[in-house]
């Protein structure tokens, strides 16, 4: 069964990274040796730095 990946932008190096399957906003993600947290508007994951 196919389904459709969800995917961020690292904010620091700009790659693209897959996100796993059932993923939601305020999550945390670790890339580039950082932490962010998945947020969720307009449709689409971002990642951002925590606060």
């Amino acid at each position: 069964m196919a389904r459709i990946a969800e995917i961020v932008s690292c904010p620091v190096c700009r790659k693209t990274i897959v996100l796993p399957e059932g993923v939601r906003a305020g999550e945390r993600i670790s890339h580039c040796g950082r932490q962010f947290v998945l947020t969720y508007e307009f449709g689409a994951f971002a990642a951002e730095a925590p606060k």
